[in-house]
């Protein structure tokens, strides 16, 4: 009995992997050598272009989650753009991914606070991936795309903007050794 037991658990196992891999589509359009890891994504941009991940492999990313209704990620704004100011000279790409589903209100959102760094529409299922609950959330990927840290909210105060710029010179001094 223990042995059809394991002979059946076995069995159910190499279904569901079969099952599992051949419902997956091969993504053709990922960069050959690219690992996609769970943080992928590929949206459309505010410009109406593409917006993926992979277009940054090898680089770190800081993934903003925030919406032009959101009132603490219009509060939130002028640290986006210090950070880019600052940060992507040194290698740091930084990405807003924005809940709106059309390009207006991205637009207004980055007009309205001068920002320079890309936007992404539609970003609610990603944002699940990443299970991100509120605005505005920031996501330091790694050169590799893994999480490695994350800022929930628009401020939480001297020591979390000190974390933030301490987390990031960290990162791209890594990128950029003196």
């Amino acid at each position: 009995m223990r042995t059809f037991n394991t002979l059946l658990v076995a069995a159910l196992i190499a279904a569901s992997c079969f099952t599992c891999a051949c419902s997956q589509k091969a993504d053709t359009n990922v960069i050959k050598g690219y690992d996609k890891k769970n943080t992928y994504f590929s949206l459309t941009s505010s410009d109406g272009k593409k917006l993926a991940l992979e277009d940054y492999a090898g680089k770190p990313v800081l993934v903003i989650f925030l919406c032009n209704d959101c009132p603490d990620c219009h509060n939130a704004a002028p640290m986006m753009k210090k950070i880019d100011e600052i940060y992507s000279p040194k290698g740091l790409t930084v990405i807003g991914l924005s809940w709106d589903t059309t390009a207006e209100p991205a637009h207004e959102f980055a007009q309205k606070h001068k920002l320079s760094f890309p936007f992404a529409l539609n970003s609610e299922p990603i944002a699940k991936k990443y299970r991100s609950r509120g605005m505005p959330n920031f996501y330091l990927l790694d050169k590799n795309h893994n999480i490695a840290k994350v800022w929930i909210g628009e401020n939480g105060g001297d020591a979390y903007v000190k974390d933030m710029f301490k987390t990031l010179d960290e990162a791209t001094s890594q990128l950029n050794p003196k």
